[in-house]
């Protein structure tokens, strides 16, 4: 969700019911480019977040390298768009993932969802994965543009609330308007 101070990302990873099984391997978010101004986050197919994070950042720097700059935020979702449309088109499967792309650009930050198809759009606060519509009524009730960093936590740990007997595997970023910071 976008806040007054930047964006914020959170993320539950996979429910685990027995502490002795490993976390997995797969992060729920990453960093796209080395400054941690664009972060990527998916729900989804693992191996497949992880073939598109790589090409995400490919294309990160290919751009920076051909034209001196960085990629901006809508222009690096409608590639990585086109990256999933040609793979639902092609006679390979789909991704199976649906991502959420967010970032710092000019002073301001911007929110991106892909669906699996490569569909784009543009939010202010959006959820993804299993409960996504419960979730998204009720960012729907609470957000509002002026939420803090703090706040949005807040938020976010109320949509995914720690349960009984399951190990906690919530993760969060947030990517300030001047800086990113990881938590």
């Amino acid at each position: 969700m976008i806040t007054k101070d930047g964006v914020y990302i959170a993320a539950a990873g996979p429910k685990f019911s027995s502490r002795l099984l490993a976390a997995s391997v797969t992060p729920k978010l990453a960093s796209v480019v080395p400054d941690g101004s664009i972060v990527l986050a998916y729900a989804g197919v693992g191996p497949d977040f992880r073939k598109l994070l790589v090409t995400a950042q490919e294309i990160a720097l290919s751009h920076e390298l051909r034209f001196g700059e960085r990629i901006s935020v809508r222009q690096l979702a409608g590639e990585l768009g086109i990256v999933m449309q040609d793979a639902t088109l092609s006679k390979a499967r789909p991704y199976g993932v649906e991502l959420i792309l967010a970032g710092r650009e000019a002073g301001d930050c911007e929110l991106y969802q892909l669906d699996a198809a490569g569909g784009l759009s543009s939010w202010k606060a959006v959820a993804i994965g299993e409960k996504a519509s419960e979730h998204k009524s009720k960012l729907a009730a609470e957000y509002t543009t002026a939420l803090s960093e703090e706040q949005a936590r807040r938020l976010c740990n109320k949509l995914l609330p720690i349960e009984e007997d399951v190990l906690d595997t919530r993760t969060s970023i947030f990517v300030s308007k001047t800086a990113a910071k990881d938590r």
